[in-house]
């Protein structure tokens, strides 16, 4: 685990040197790169190392508040995570199916819109269980403060429910059909 840790830190701050070192590199592809790596960054910063000294202490010792600012910061970084996969995989779908037309559909400012909004829908992914839908505690099997999946509240499963079809199952449908539609248009220009 201290070495998933200290390999995405370094790998992040590589990421983060690279494109300060070089701004050319920082096309629109580039930036949704960025953003996935400021997410994981964040993960890794903020949230693995409750993670790494709950699975040593064999139990949460911060606190209930920081339990909650935990499973908040989990939730949030994993749907930002996620949502800037979305981002990638129709970025490249945009400029592989209609090369002609991809500087008119992700301008620079779009791109910005569109990070802000995969910040934001994250955030309002992220905040109901302090609001009161569903909640968030300490699991030991995960060594980590997330929310409670397993609950026999149906006003709480109804809650993981939505949030596993929106971080998981929506998203697998998206890239999945953008990499299906590049794949075969890759198929058609070799035949």
């Amino acid at each position: 685990m201290i070495v998933i840790f200290m390999s995405s830190v370094i790998a992040n701050l590589i990421v983060f040197a690279l494109f300060y070192k070089k701004p050319s590199l920082l096309s629109i592809s580039n930036r949704f790169v960025l953003n996935l790596s400021v997410s994981n960054f964040l993960m890794s910063l903020l949230v693995t190392p409750s993670v790494l000294v709950s699975a040593m202490a064999r139990s949460w010792i911060f606190g209930d508040a920081l339990c909650q600012v935990a499973g908040v910061l989990t939730t949030l970084l994993f749907a930002a995570s996620i949502w800037t996969l979305v981002l990638v995989s129709l970025d490249r779908y945009c400029a592989i199916i209609a090369p002609l037309h991809y500087a008119m559909r992700i301008t620079p400012s779009r791109c910005l819109y569109m990070m802000a909004a995969v910040w934001l829908v994250s955030a309002g992914l992220a905040v109901p269980p302090v609001a009161g839908w569903s909640r968030i505690q300490y699991q030991a099997e995960k060594c980590s403060c997330t929310v409670v999946w397993e609950t026999s509240n149906h006003t709480d499963r109804y809650y993981t429910i939505f949030l596993a079809v929106v971080c998981f199952g929506l998203p697998c449908l998206i890239m999945a059909g953008a990499y299906s539609r590049i794949y075969r248009a890759a198929q058609k220009t070799t035949a």
